[in-house]
C-alpha cells in the first residue's frame, strides 16, 4: 500500500491491518454521523499555530506536533489514510 491514493477496495482490505492509521478530517458532525470504521476524527486547527496572526499555518514547534501526530498513535512505522469530503470541505485533508 505505498500508493498516494488507495481505491475503496484496497483500503477496505487493509482496515485491520495493525500499521494503518485512519485520519477523518471532515468537520465533527460528519464524523459523527459517519465514518470509515476505525477512523479518529482530526481537526486541522489543532495542528496550527495558536499565534492570532499565523493565518493557520503549522505549529513550528517539532516537539509538539510530534506529540499530537503520536497522540494519533501515527509513528514511522505507520501507514497513514486521511480523507475528507471533497464538495462541501476546503482541503482540511491535505493540511
Amino acid at each position: 500500500m505505498s500508493e498516494r491514493f488507495l481505491s475503496t477496495d484496497a483500503l477496505a482490505a487493509a482496515l485491520n491491518d495493525d500499521d494503518i492509521v485512519i485520519l477523518d478530517a471532515r468537520p465533527l458532525m460528519n464524523f459523527i454521523v459517519s465514518h470509515i470504521p476505525g477512523a479518529l476524527h482530526v481537526d486541522w486547527k489543532a495542528f496550527s499555530d495558536p499565534r492570532a496572526d499565523s493565518k493557520g499555518v503549522l505549529n513550528p514547534n517539532a516537539d509538539v506536533l510530534a506529540n499530537k501526530i503520536g497522540a494519533l498513535g501515527i509513528g514511522p512505522q505507520s501507514r497513514v489514510v486521511c480523507y475528507s469530503d471533497p464538495v462541501s470541505c476546503y482541503g482540511e485533508d491535505g493540511r
